[in-house]
């Protein structure tokens, strides 16, 4: 395994809770990727908390998702191009989609990510590795296209 890049971003509850409470879905929409808005959308229908808290993680994910790709939040590294979402077993996975999908399958790059809160602020860590050709898992996953 080779290292591509490595990323990390703190961001305060408070401010993502500001945003979401002034620009409402509208902001969560330019944060998440599909997957991502329904599991937002059900944590908020629970409980605003719950949901503000989701939307912060990651957003702080996507900060240091671009962080990591070297390139900042720009195109391909587009926020709704990524979604981070927990396998059954509760491990955060990136599932990206279209031109991002594209540069990372060309510079054959996995995702490793951690993400964790508490009441005042989310983190996230991501460390991008070159995949070694004899390993057929990956975890950068494709998804289908956005609409």
């Amino acid at each position: 395994m080779t290292i591509y890049g490595i990323g990390v971003d703190r961001v305060l509850v408070p401010r993502i809770e500001s945003a979401a409470v002034r620009w409402g879905e509208r902001f969560a929409r330019r944060v998440l990727g599909p997957g991502e808005l329904r599991v937002y959308l059900q944590h908020t229908q629970r409980h605003p908390r719950l949901g503000v808290a989701y939307l912060a993680r990651r957003f702080a994910a996507k900060e240091a998702f671009a962080k990591a790709m070297g390139i900042g939040l720009r195109a391909p590294m587009l926020m709704p191009h990524l979604d981070v979402l927990n396998d059954h077993c509760g491990r955060p996975q990136a599932i990206a989609h279209g031109d991002l999908n594209r540069w990372l399958q060309a510079r054959n790059l996995q995702a490793h990510i951690s993400l964790s809160d508490e009441s005042d602020a989310a983190l996230a860590f991501v460390l991008l590795s070159r995949k070694d050709p004899a390993d057929s898992s990956a975890a950068v996953h494709t998804d289908a296209p956005l609409p």
